[in-house]
């Protein structure tokens, strides 16, 4: 059997039949490329635990995934006014150190360098070959390092620009159309991922504030339901009371109320829940676990309709020691002014302007003989010579 001669003629058709094949070979490559690393990055996002973790993560995969060499996050700041660097990731092989301490310490603003260029243009850009414009300490360090390529692209929600992906590439990489597309799409995902974590983490924040605030605070804090049960008591509760939180819970304020002032509590309580927003301080004693009775000093406020309470907020602190102390001046002063009653002597007690304050008896019988008989009111009568204003001379 007689085989046809390669001829030259015959060499180039087995080459022009071959090329098709090469080019399908790469274009699988590249869309198997992208779907791992549209893969890599969801996962990244789905299994991070906080927004810094996972743009770490996302860039990590960025660049394994995707073939780049050196990854970075920028953000723009809370006033608009310049993006910053927030976050990298780079093959271990490359000494980026000196980069990463320059970025820290810039801002780049609108349509300056790479990322600001994609804020002003609201796209991704590619730059196959990266040419390094004005030599600040930052393009140095990227001129240094060798970088040839470049791609960034925009993160962002539905409204507005949060931030600029940049990645780097050492060797030379021609333009990638749908690469583009994806990076397009993914900026969008990972925008609607940072702006969900950031308001999770923002209220995760002011939660742990709160309690911080809640726990550390020396009154207790307790939410009632609009049938006066309890249904949350802050742990200062415990200190001042003595019973643990689970003690309180479910229970009725009142029954813990003093049973002479338990009526005109409720009253009071009433009166709050029928406007929201209203309140109301009282005085009453509250019954420790040990049965004593603390004195109790209660700001209510009818949140009610507060979507994030929906409860009476009463703050509460002990003045069982202020009382203590009131009663005690009470008792010092009804002993001296028996002790002036019972003088055998004509008293009289004036303040610093001369003002006659309190006189005794002996006092009054006397001013009696001097001026006439009392009941006129006047010097001859103890409320005549209490409520005088006359200076003592």
């Amino acid at each position: 059997m007689k085989h046809p001669s390669l001829t030259e003629d015959n060499m180039f058709g087995l080459n022009h039949e071959a090329e098709p094949k090469v080019n399908e070979r790469t274009e699988y490559l590249q869309t198997e490329r992208r779907l791992r690393l549209h893969i890599a990055v969801t996962r990244a996002l789905a299994e991070s635990g906080s927004l810094a973790d996972a743009l770490h993560k996302v860039l990590k995969a960025l660049c394994i995934v995707g073939g780049w060499d050196y990854g970075e996050m920028w953000n723009l700041d809370a006033t608009k006014v310049h993006l910053y660097f927030d976050g990298f990731w780079h093959d271990p092989r490359i000494h980026a150190q000196t980069l990463l301490d320059v970025s820290r310490r810039t801002t780049i603003g609108y349509g300056s360098d790479i990322p600001g260029k994609v804020w002003v243009g609201g796209k991704p850009m590619w730059l196959k070959e990266l040419a390094i414009g004005q030599e600040n300490p930052r393009n140095v360090q990227l001129k240094e390092l060798g970088f040839h390529t470049a791609v960034a692209f925009p993160i962002r929600d539905l409204i507005s620009l949060l931030g600029v992906i940049v990645l780097f590439r050492q060797e030379h990489r021609d333009l990638d159309k749908n690469l583009i597309e994806m990076f397009l799409s993914l900026g969008t995902q990972i925008g609607d991922f940072v702006k969900r974590k950031r308001a999770e983490e923002a209220l995760q924040q002011s939660e742990q504030r709160f309690r911080a605030l809640i726990e550390q605070s020396s009154d207790a804090i307790t939410l009632l339901s609009a049938k006066g049960n309890i249904v949350y008591m802050s742990p200062s509760a415990e200190r001042m009371f003595g019973y643990l939180p689970g003690e309180f819970l479910g229970r009725n304020a009142f029954e813990f109320v003093h049973p002479d002032d338990r009526e005109y509590s409720m009253k009071l309580n009433a009166n709050v829940m029928r406007t929201h927003g209203s309140s109301v301080t009282h005085e009453y004693r509250f019954r420790h676990k040990s049965r004593e009775w603390l004195w109790m000093e209660g700001v209510s406020t009818n949140l009610l309709n507060d979507p994030a309470i929906r409860a009476i907020v009463t703050n509460t602190r002990d003045i069982t020691e202020r009382k203590r102390i009131e009663q005690e001046l009470h008792e010092s002063e009804v002993r001296f002014r028996l002790v002036v009653e019972s003088a055998p002597n004509a008293m009289v007690v004036v303040d610093r302007e001369g003002t006659i304050l309190l006189v005794n008896k002996k006092l009054e019988e006397l001013s009696c003989r001097i001026h006439g008989k009392a009941g006129n009111k006047g010097y001859g009568s103890r409320e005549g010579l209490v409520c005088s204003t006359k200076r003592w001379n």
